[in-house]
């Protein structure tokens, strides 16, 4: 082991979606040498960085809607927060899409249309 053993407490600096380790006076550390312990073992090991990149939670939900409108569409949702919808409106013979978010990545918009193309049918319901 060189240098000196340095224990990490729990806390971390997240910036960005990156995790990066810190040290007990709180202060960035390079090069650091993490410390591991469980009940039966102890793991050392030098490091140049230590970084976790988080990805979004994606997911979708299938919903009708009778209330206003008379259809079924896709929500797209990120980390829960509502982004866009696609909807199928069987009354007004149209499919449209809400953007929830004034900046939508284009990659969202068309993983939500091609997600649309393959759960709801494309025709229109006639009453």
């Amino acid at each position: 082991m060189r240098g000196p053993a340095r224990f990490f407490d729990a806390r971390i600096a997240v910036a960005q979606w990156q995790v990066k380790p810190v040290a007990n006076n709180g202060a960035p550390v390079s090069a650091p040498l993490l410390r591991f312990a469980s009940e039966d073992m102890l793991v050392c090991s030098h490091v140049s960085e230590f970084i976790m990149t988080v990805e979004p939670q994606k997911y979708w939900v299938i919903a009708s809607d009778v209330a206003d409108r008379d259809g079924i569409g896709v929500e797209f949702y990120v980390d829960g927060d509502l982004v866009l919808e696609i909807f199928r409106d069987d009354t007004k013979k149209a499919r449209e899409v809400t953007l929830y978010r004034k900046d939508v990545p284009l990659e969202y918009l068309e993983e939500s249309i091609a997600k649309f193309k393959k759960e709801i049918s494309w025709e229109f319901l006639e009453y």
